[in-house]
């Protein structure tokens, strides 16, 4: 939610108004903003994880060990001998 307009020294002079945007939206703004390198997708599917009672540290250790995995797979180098008959 975010305040608009207003009184008593807000720029419009009239009473302040609520704008409701979608909690997921918002969310995802803040990880750009953050550039925490999540996805919309992947922030929604956080966020009903955590609304389901998931420890949203737990949540976050779990997407660190996720990319640290990630980052050991594309980094090690693939050699013949893990596929036999190929060349």
């Amino acid at each position: 939610m975010y305040l608009s307009g207003g009184k008593a020294g807000w720029p419009s002079g009239q009473v302040p108004t609520l704008t409701v945007r979608p909690v997921v939206a918002v969310v995802y703004e803040i990880s750009q903003i953050l550039n925490v390198g999540l996805d919309r997708q992947t922030v929604q599917i956080l966020m009903a994880l955590c609304e389901h009672g998931v420890n949203p540290e737990a949540l976050a250790a779990v997407v660190r060990e996720l990319r640290r995995e990630a980052a050991s797979i594309q980094v090690r180098p693939v050699s013949n001998a893990s596929f036999p008959g190929c060349v």
